[in-house]
């Protein structure tokens, strides 16, 4: 080991014992949902019951997310954004521990804004920026639950108590409908929601068509026109339309043009035949995906 690499890894440590300690302050309150049993813990938990208990809490996880982000970028980003670095650029053991502390604080929240039947913009608010910084992370597990309970209760209640705009509401619906057809692989179900909340967009309509036709040229021209976290959630389906589009050509085409099956795929013919392990040939600018019977 070289002295930088020493020093590399001495800073990774010390920088995970300093977001080890502040996040101390995170672990301090139990799950309602728990119902645990030491006398400590029920304090701390009908602590978190309290309303302005909830909003100090936020506070602090919002403060500590932001701070983690921009600890793992060298660029200053929105907080949100750099989740994504978080995420793809990092594979640290204690890194992984202190975001799975944040996503835990995050579910010991929410758990207390449902215990306490709040659907204030306050209780909108939060909910908002637990969905959103777990689809950027792709945390299946915070945002899955979440957005669930977010579109289907919340948002009905703080509507009817003008909490949360239609915008707002728009967007968090379309994120359900992503979910559901990309992740979920329940596109009728996708439909089904989009009709019962009124959604109707290009984005939307265009990523139902594609997956449903397997058409991952229209697939990608949705993608292109995405927000961030409407592409992270899309990125579920990505490899799944390609393959449907890959044997839905070789049904179709005996041959076809090199540049043509770029196109239709967005990988290049060398990276095809690597992730995929086509056994089609190659004819200069040609690519033989079948040949014809002999009668």
């Amino acid at each position: 080991m070289t002295q930088q690499d020493g020093q590399t890894d001495a800073g990774q440590e010390r920088r995970g014992r300093q977001w080890a300690s502040r996040m101390d302050g995170l672990h301090r309150y139990g799950l309602p949902s728990k119902g645990d049993t030491s006398q400590t813990l029920i304090d701390a938990t009908s602590r978190l019951l309290d309303f302005s208990t909830q909003e100090s809490y936020y506070d602090e996880i919002v403060q500590q997310y932001a701070r983690r982000c921009h600890s793992l970028v060298s660029t200053p980003i929105e907080p949100l954004l750099a989740a994504l670095a978080i995420v793809d650029k990092r594979n640290d053991a204690a890194e992984a521990s202190s975001l799975g502390s944040l996503w835990l604080a995050m579910r010991k929240l929410r758990e207390g804004i449902v215990a306490t039947n709040r659907s204030d913009s306050f209780a909108v608010e939060a909910y908002h920026f637990c969905v959103r910084a777990a689809i950027l992370a792709g945390h299946v597990e915070s945002y899955h639950p979440a957005l669930s309970h977010l579109v289907r209760t919340l948002q009905p209640k703080a509507r009817a108590a003008k909490a949360v705009t239609d915008a707002e509401r728009q967007e968090f619906v379309v994120y359900l409908i992503l979910d559901l057809a990309c992740r979920q692989q329940q596109p009728a179900e996708a439909y089904r929601v989009r009709a019962r909340r009124g959604c109707r967009g290009r984005l939307v309509d265009a990523v139902l068509e594609a997956i449903v036709h397997g058409n991952y040229q229209l697939f990608r021209t949705a993608q292109r026109g995405a927000s961030e976290i409407q592409a992270r959630l899309m990125e579920h389906a990505d490899d799944r339309i390609r393959r449907l589009a890959i044997q839905r050509l070789e049904r179709a085409y005996f041959t076809v043009d090199k540049h043509f099956l770029d196109h239709v795929t967005g990988l290049k013919w060398e990276q095809l035949q690597h992730r995929y392990g086509l056994a089609w040939d190659i004819d200069g600018e040609r690519v033989i995906m079948r040949k014809p019977k002999r009668r």
